[in-house]
């Protein structure tokens, strides 16, 4: 079997292991350690992967058939996410908490994850494989995934999951995180599901095979989770990005666009005018109408105003490469404060991450890496824009925006980014081909 063959069929393995394995696998000790399960998960794949990719190339090197394996052109994206590990690397190095700044200290995002972020996406834009056995197999695990939920939003304890005695219920109660799933904490499962559903509903509207109506399932049983769950953040994102790309899931033409984006635009002002004059008495929407009459409090957005201030007060001592990957820890933040309405007390949590994705790499890799990383968006946004036709390619696009509109409130970690990853290597690498491989379509 040549280099070519076996990279395609790896990197097919690679694909479909992400979409079950790791989604899926936790050990027996439940939410207490699922963290690290996760990162054994994560880097059990990957490793694997990069060891046999180099290998091949450096045999196809030796007999000149590189370009053979890799048949497509180096973008826009591709140089940004390099650039992207290059200021991640240096930050790292430069830190003056290096060597702690290779694992990460708290939520394993340093610079060893960074670069695993940035070889996947490498990989998957680079490697041509068929995506319809990675596809299927992500449908099942999805509807596993939620299976699992829902018996949990029953109150039951499937796999022990939770501690015993304990549920989906509890948190607030017995324990401050919220846990459901094979995922764990609820941002990031909400995070999985700003890929999940947008992908898979797109497929669903936009594929041709009467088989496409299976994928009523998984749809049906992301939607009633998204809903149980009950994160903003996920349920704003997928709001917003249904709302605002229904046009091209629909295949609106220019006119039609243009009156759809009007009327939309028309009922934001009216829905914003009421907010302002009627306010709610609670949620969201109440903060909403207090910022739009100039009261901002810290409290809002679950204190992440409060939060994000204190994270941008400490930018100016880093500006240029930040503090180094994953540090925020160690910098002694005041800790922020929640209350609880089942407990009736407020309790307090050491900061570690910026609930914000590109105030995170701010403050971390500072404004190189975020420059850096949001070119890498913009870029990979404008080659989806460029090849929305390609029904792969719209879905993937979807999914791609609506995790990044939730990351403004999240954030990352290896649980749930490397779908990000993947979303935005299978965007370029299909865009951006030079021979004819297979599809989602």
């Amino acid at each position: 079997m040549s280099a070519k063959s076996v990279l395609r069929r790896a990197c097919e393995i690679y694909l479909i292991l992400f979409a079950s394995f790791h989604l899926l696998f936790f050990d027996f000790s439940g939410y207490v350690h699922i963290f690290e399960t996760k990162v054994l998960s994560f880097c059990l794949i990957n490793i694997p992967f990069i060891i046999l990719t180099i290998v091949m190339l450096f045999l196809a090197g030796r007999s000149g058939s590189v370009l053979n394996i890799i048949k497509r052109k180096i973008s826009l994206s591709h140089i940004c996410v390099f650039l992207y590990f290059l200021f991640t690397l240096i930050s790292a190095l430069l830190s003056s908490h290096f060597p702690q700044t290779v694992f990460g200290v708290s939520r394993f995002e340093g610079l060893f994850t960074t670069a695993l972020y940035c070889f996947t996406f490498f990989a998957v834009s680079f490697i041509p494989c068929r995506l319809d056995k990675v596809f299927t197999t992500f449908c099942i695990s999805v509807s596993l995934l939620c299976v699992v939920c829902i018996i949990q939003f029953f109150g039951f304890n499937p796999f022990s999951l939770y501690p015993d005695g304990m549920n989906f219920y509890d948190a607030g109660r017995l324990y401050t995180t919220a846990f459901a799933g094979t995922i764990g904490n609820t941002n990031l499962l909400g995070a999985f599901i700003c890929i999940a559903l947008p992908l898979i509903a797109v497929i669903l509207i936009k594929a041709k095979t009467r088989l496409r109506f299976l994928l009523l399932i998984p749809v049906l049983l992301l939607t009633i989770t998204a809903i149980k769950m009950d994160v903003d953040s996920t349920i704003l994102a997928l709001i917003i990005v249904f709302i605002n790309t229904l046009p091209f899931i629909m295949g609106f033409g220019k006119k039609k666009s243009i009156i759809y984006f009007g009327i939309l635009l028309l009922l934001g002002l009216c829905l914003i005018l009421f907010i302002y004059f009627y306010p709610p008495s609670g949620g969201m929407l109440k903060e909403v109408s207090e910022i739009l009459h100039g009261n901002i409090s810290e409290t809002f957005g679950s204190g992440r105003i409060r939060i994000w201030k204190n994270v941008i007060s400490e930018i100016s001592d880093s500006p240029v490469f930040g503090k180094g990957p994953d540090t925020m820890l160690l910098e002694e933040f005041e800790p922020f404060s929640r209350y609880y309405p089942a407990l009736g007390k407020v309790k307090t949590a050491s900061i570690d991450v910026a609930h914000n994705e590109p105030l995170n790499i701010l403050y971390h890799q500072g404004i190189l890496g975020l420059t850096a990383y949001l070119g890498f968006i913009i870029f990979t946004l404008i080659t989806w824009w460029k090849n929305k036709s390609n029904t792969a390619v719209l879905a993937l696009g979807v999914a791609f925006i609506c995790y990044f509109l939730q990351s403004l409130f999240t954030f990352s970690m290896c649980l749930s980014a490397p779908y990000f990853w993947i979303c935005a290597g299978l965007i370029v690498g299909i865009s951006n081909k030079s021979i004819k491989e297979p599809t989602l379509e």
